[in-house]
């Protein structure tokens, strides 16, 4: 009997044992998977901003290209008009002098044109064909840094250039 019991006895602490490695396991189990669930859920808060944070890049790269497209229609009118300004025979000095000698010839009713280009009596015309000569200077620099022969023909003369750019291919087949 006594040895039976000591076997039971024995069998019981082995079980106990076993029971107390299965709960420790256990623990150490669920410890593991609560700290794995805390990564988990950091990450997907780390992927929820990233995907934020694209979403808001997304929409400022939009509209940098909508103003980039903006601009760069304003500034292919510009450049149009600049060629058309650079192919005609008649400089932007010499329509200020036509201008300045048709308001000398008409007198008092001249004020309306003088205004058109900035000036509001005879004696601010003169400052005003200085600063229009001082623009047209800057424009000359400004594309001759830039190398094009386009608007070569863009003169600070008083008589038009003798010599006509051709037209460009869109200009001939808009022609056509």
């Amino acid at each position: 009997c006594h040895s039976s019991l000591y076997r039971f006895q024995n069998a019981m602490n082995q079980l106990h044992f076993q029971l107390n490695m299965s709960y420790s396991v256990e623990t150490t189990l669920v410890e593991e998977i609560t700290a794995e669930e805390a990564i988990i859920k950091d990450l997907e808060d780390r992927i929820n901003k990233k995907h934020a944070e694209y979403e808001q890049r997304l929409k400022e790269c939009a509209e940098a290209k909508a103003e980039a497209c903006r601009q760069f229609e304003m500034y292919s009118a510009e450049l149009k008009e600049l060629q058309q300004l650079g192919s005609s025979p008649v400089t932007p000095i010499s329509m200020f002098q036509s201008v300045i000698k048709q308001a000398a010839k008409k007198g008092g009713g001249s004020s309306r044109q003088l205004e058109l280009l900035g000036a509001v009596s005879s004696s601010s015309a003169s400052l005003a064909a200085r600063r229009l000569v001082a623009a047209s200077r800057t424009l000359q620099a400004c594309v001759a840094k830039t190398g094009q022969r386009k608007l070569a023909a863009l003169q600070l003369e008083q008589e038009p250039p003798t010599t006509t750019v051709p037209p460009t291919t869109i200009e001939a087949h808009a022609a056509t």
